[in-house]
């Protein structure tokens, strides 16, 4: 009795073996399916996310541009305009920007220098658009050669004359190096700031940029008078 018993159950042991490796099959394609979508949805999202980030993080080289404005002479020559239109054709909209603007004055209250400044727009930040500089070079100072004549009929020698101006140069050679940032509430007034200066009309403010709030070594006072 036993032994028929034990036959007659073994198909139904077989099969209900069978349906329950069954079942286990189908969870654990189910579950790779599932956890396979889980990881094209993840890389997807991450590969959106950096793609965002790089969008975010991009910045616009406008490469070099350059400025003489001479004021004994009453002219201004430009090199390189398009760079400089590239640079500010972004400032209405604060977009990420930088420009290498290589600068000479000359008969400017008297001198002429030659420097170069690094300008970027970093974008915005709390509603206002932020601009950076950095002098990238300070590279002469000299006195006009009026006045120089002006040293030299009060008694100064021509070494002494030189002397000054070295002393001078190496004054604003602390500049060198030297940035900061500067926070406009209206990016129109960054617009109007670089319109003026390329038009001749340069500020003597010591303390930043004019309609903006300014901070940074580049902004401190550098005294280079004798």
């Amino acid at each position: 009795m036993n032994k028929k018993g034990a036959n007659y159950n073994l198909p139904t042991i077989i099969l209900g073996v069978l349906f329950v490796v069954a079942v286990i099959v189908i969870i654990f394609v189910f579950y790779n399916s599932q956890n396979s979508n889980v990881k094209t949805t993840t890389t997807k999202t991450n590969s959106q996310k950096t793609q965002g980030n790089t969008q975010q993080s991009a910045i616009t080289n406008c490469g070099n541009s350059g400025i003489q404005i001479d004021f004994s002479q009453k002219s201004i020559e430009k090199t390189n305009e398009n760079n400089y239109n590239c640079f500010n054709n972004l400032i209405e909209t604060c977009q990420k920007a930088g420009l290498t603007y290589e600068i000479e004055v000359r008969g400017l209250l008297g001198v002429n220098q030659k420097y170069s400044h690094y300008y970027e727009l970093k974008g915005f930040q709390s509603g206002k658009c932020v601009l950076y500089v950095k002098m990238n070079s300070y590279d002469s100072f000299s006195y006009t050669d009026k006045i120089v004549q002006s040293f030299l009929d009060g008694g100064m020698s021509q070494e002494e004359i030189n002397q000054q101006e070295q002393k001078i140069f190496e004054g604003f050679q602390q500049l060198v190096g030297r940035d900061g940032v500067c926070k406009y509430s209206d990016t129109a007034n960054i617009k109007d700031y670089f319109d003026k200066f390329a038009e001749g009309e340069i500020s003597g403010s010591t303390e930043g940029f004019p309609n903006a709030e300014c901070s940074g070594p580049f902004f401190e006072f550098v005294e280079t008078t004798p």
